[in-house]
């Protein structure tokens, strides 16, 4: 499972270093990023799948929020360079990928050292997006993906259950 998280993060990192603010600047940004959010969305629903499936649901779980985390950052990473790329004076200084992973973390961390900030009205309401994202985060999705793996528990246990009594059921010494 470490290796899968592993491989699954250096994946999405090696896809974050190959792909080109510059490229995808073009069309609109915010329906771009509602798109990353619903695709977000749809690898979440997956992963709560996968858990209940899960011989280890738990180990799958912290799995699942660590792909899920690195995954959101690199999304708002992206789409603060993409930002800074189409229009650098909507920050304070200029992003490239790096500097914009950092901003996404400092948001995420809630740390907001000042040192990069949003100026302009739409940099802003993506950091805000950012925040609300985070927020359902850290508070939901935890919680989504543990009370997923909780569920996987159950349903093994009550498969274990299910397969213990149809051997006793079918045993005639009993």
């Amino acid at each position: 499972m470490m290796v899968r998280t592993l491989l699954t993060v250096a994946i999405l990192i090696t896809v974050y270093a190959v792909m080109s603010p510059s490229d995808i600047a073009d069309g609109n940004v915010g329906v771009r990023l509602v798109g990353s959010l619903l695709v977000f969305a749809g690898v979440i629903a997956l992963q709560v799948y996968a858990i209940t499936r899960d011989p280890l649901p738990e180990l799958r779980a912290g799995s699942s929020m660590i792909t899920a985390t690195t995954l959101l950052v690199l999304m708002f990473g992206m789409t603060y360079a993409t930002l800074a790329s189409a229009n650098p004076e909507w920050f304070s200084q200029p992003l490239d990928k790096s500097s914009a992973i950092y901003f996404t973390i400092t948001i995420l961390g809630t740390v907001g050292f000042g040192d990069i900030t949003a100026v302009s009205h739409t940099a802003r309401w993506v950091v805000t997006a950012q925040i609300v994202v985070d927020l359902t985060l850290v508070v939901a999705l935890g919680r989504v993906l543990f009370s997923a793996a909780r569920a996987g528990r159950v349903r093994q246990e009550r498969l274990a259950s299910d397969a213990g009594r149809t051997t006793t059921d079918d045993d005639p010494t009993t």
